[in-house]
């Protein structure tokens, strides 16, 4: 049973952490297209956005250098190829680092 809960908590966190990347990426996105346009009063909005943004990068910040390789790699950059780590972690110092990683991140996201 406890492994189980282990499973559906790593999961959890790959859900989260997958919505976190994805929101980020249409935020900077839309921050990017306004840049430079004239305002048509949906400073709200890119407030909004701005913080999201910041948030993050905040997050991503606070991982060690292993740890951003994978969060970047796994969430971020949506590498096509799903065993780009092999290159780098043995299977079992990958999960590791990736859970690890995870939990850091999203406690600094829920914190900031």
């Amino acid at each position: 049973m406890n492994d189980e809960f282990n499973r559906n908590a790593y999961h959890l966190m790959e859900i989260k952490l997958s919505q976190i990347a994805a929101r980020y990426l249409l935020c900077k996105s839309w921050l990017q297209k306004k840049e430079g346009k004239v305002s048509s009063g949906e400073k709200d909005t890119e407030v909004h956005y701005a913080t999201y943004v910041g948030r993050v990068e905040e997050s991503y910040r606070e991982l060690e250098e292993n740890q951003k390789l994978i969060v970047n790699n796994d969430f971020f950059y949506q590498n096509s190829y799903p065993y780009w780590w092999e290159s780098y972690f043995s299977k079992s110092t990958y999960y590791r680092l990736k859970k690890a990683a995870m939990k850091i991140f999203l406690r600094k996201f829920k914190d900031a």
